[in-house]
């Protein structure tokens, strides 16, 4: 189940309760960034303590990480002012806008 999380950004609410738990009260931003765990990455990476630098290192070491992945990083990089250069981010912002207007 956590091979098929990883792949599709699916978790059933059991998993993703358990990983706001551990976000809130048993790591730090930083053990959550390390922890190889998307959904704890995901949740430091919206907490306003996680910098520009920490999101643009994501970015940068992007490449091989599942789509879902990379699509929520570079709308994170996206809504701090940092670009990105990768064909799936730019397709991808092309969808959103079509499907918004």
């Amino acid at each position: 189940s956590h091979a098929y999380a990883s792949k599709y950004g699916l978790m059933d609410v059991d998993g993703m309760m358990l990983c706001i738990h551990k976000y809130l009260n048993v790591y730090s931003v930083r053990e959550c960034l390390d922890n190889g765990n998307y959904i704890l990455i995901l949740l430091a990476v919206l907490d306003r303590k996680t910098g520009k630098r920490i999101v643009k290192k994501l970015v940068d070491n992007i490449s091989n990480e599942p789509e879902w992945f990379r699509k929520f990083i570079f709308l994170c990089a996206e809504s701090e002012g940092i670009h990105c250069m990768e064909p799936i981010k730019e397709e991808f912002l092309e969808e959103l806008k079509n499907a918004h207007g």
